[in-house]
């Protein structure tokens, strides 16, 4: 998977939304790596390289941004292995995100929902 914290490849959003977000997405990524013992640094980024088979065998339900956990935190159920690759995002160059905050909201009960039941 895509990992937007290795190797310096994240342009960082200093504006008060930028680091609530990116707190945010450290906050999922502590809860996932507790969970499962591992050290993912970004769980949350679209980029991803994967066999048709294993995404097949995830049985993947979401079909909105909540698949990006969802893809991490039953690929770590099944065994699968995963591999964080540095990835570069650059700043946005114009217009402004599309999340809003419910939607940070929903990525919390939705991980929780994923590694605890």
């Amino acid at each position: 998977i895509g990992s937007r914290r290795t190797g310096g490849s994240f342009d960082l959003n200093m504006s008060f939304t930028g680091i609530l977000r990116s707190g945010g997405a450290d906050f999922l990524a502590y809860m996932v790596n507790k969970r499962f013992k591992t050290g993912l640094s970004d769980i949350l980024y679209s980029f991803r390289a994967v066999k048709k088979s294993s995404v097949k065998d995830l049985d993947l339900k979401a079909n909105d941004f909540c698949i990006e956990q969802e893809m991490v935190v039953k690929a770590l159920k099944n065994s699968v292995r995963l591999l964080e690759i540095p990835t570069r995002e650059n700043a946005r160059g114009w217009g402004k995100s599309k999340l809003k905050t419910i939607t940070g909201i929903k990525f919390i009960f939705h991980l929780f929902y994923l590694l605890y039941m």
